[in-house]
């Protein structure tokens, strides 16, 4: 699993990113803390909840369920989590992580040029 160091954070998501971190249970003391991307929230009749937008949300996985293809992301403060990038990573690019909904603790994750 390739280490990304080539992101930064900005200072909302890092809160939100704390928080979440300690408001989710590990199953097991072996799971992974985890950016998942969510790409659609909606009501019963299929409708979008109101002012969700796609993105990443964190949790947590099992070790063993975390795969090749996920990228292991060490943030400027330390910590360390696994994601799957929905797009081409490019090793040279410089990305950010940041919220793009408070409400329902949903994080971007974008290159910079």
């Amino acid at each position: 699993m390739p280490d990304v160091t080539n992101i930064s954070i900005t200072d909302r998501a890092a809160r939100l990113l704390g928080r979440e971190r300690l408001m989710r249970t590990r199953l097991t003391p072996d799971d992974v803390f985890t950016l998942d991307y969510i790409s659609s929230f909606t009501e019963p009749d299929g409708t979008t909840v109101d002012g969700f937008r796609p993105g990443y949300s964190a949790g947590y996985a099992r070790a063993g369920d975390v795969r090749a293809a996920w990228l292991h992301l060490r943030l400027p403060d330390g910590t360390a989590l696994c994601f799957w990038p929905r797009f081409g990573w490019d090793a040279e690019g410089h990305y950010v992580l940041d919220v793009i909904s408070e409400r329902y603790a949903i994080l971007s994750l974008e290159r910079r040029f």
